[in-house]
């Protein structure tokens, strides 16, 4: 459970930390299709409020989502480009090293409602 939270501190220090200079070309096919699946739109400064949202990062030349909510209380969500749920029991990333080393690009999408 303490790693659960350092690794959410980690991921909002993270969140907090990133500059605009991050620019991601959102042309890309895997983002379309993260979007599409969570009915997202890119974000553009708004106020998430209770809409979902996702923060990219990027790790070992692969793009990760954390999705999250204001209003919810099931925490951040990490997913692949393609939607794949990951945590610290899979085998998929080193979540101790993604802590470490994932550089976050900001909130990219936010839920179009």
């Amino acid at each position: 459970m303490k790693s659960k939270l350092t690794f959410l501190a980690l991921c909002t220090i993270l969140f907090f930390s990133c500059k605009k200079d991050n620019e991601v070309n959102l042309d890309k096919g895997c983002f379309k299709t993260y979007f599409e699946m969570h009915n997202f739109v890119p974000y553009s400064g708004q106020t998430p409020n209770c809409q979902d949202y996702a923060t990219l990062f990027e790790y070992e030349g692969q793009f990760y989502f954390q999705r999250q909510n204001f209003c919810q209380r099931w925490g951040a969500i990490f997913e692949t480009c393609e939607g794949v749920r990951i945590d610290q029991e899979d085998s998929l990333i080193d979540f101790l090293d993604f802590s470490n080393n994932a550089k976050s690009r900001g909130i990219l999408a936010i839920e179009d409602k």
